[in-house]
């Protein structure tokens, strides 16, 4: 996996203690990260970085856009790379089989679920960035 320091993560979620949790965690394992409090400010700030992100790491559950929709304008933006999407979700909203099934066929590329720790997080990374 390169250098996590040059990877980009969008990180968008809607609860505040959740978000800055998240972002602590992902920043300590050397991302830069850039937050958006929901699907309707990721996608403006997508736009803004014409899709510069290696991944987008989403809530599902959100206010006015839920994960599902964002995932689904995120995959019909044309820019010159496709960023990773995963989902994290709370595993009290469904079994974690469900919730990842179905974030796959919302085209997500892996689901993990919350709480999540700090080696949590990064085995996840790891896996998920590793075919680059």
């Amino acid at each position: 996996m390169e250098q996590r320091s040059k990877i980009r993560v969008l990180l968008v979620e809607d609860n505040e203690i959740n978000r800055r949790v998240l972002m602590g965690l992902l920043r300590a394992l050397g991302f830069e990260v850039d937050v958006a409090c929901g699907a309707v400010q990721a996608l403006k700030i997508y736009d803004d970085c014409r899709g510069g992100y290696d991944v987008v790491l989403t809530d599902l559950y959100m206010p006015q856009m839920g994960g599902d929709e964002l995932i689904k304008q995120l995959k019909e933006r044309a820019y010159d790379s496709q960023p990773k999407i995963a989902v994290i979700s709370a595993a009290l909203s469904g079994p974690v089989e469900e919730l990842a099934a179905a974030a796959a066929g919302w085209g997500a590329d892996a689901f993990i679920a919350k709480p999540v720790t700090r080696a949590q997080l990064s085995a996840f990374f790891e896996g998920l960035l590793s075919d680059e």
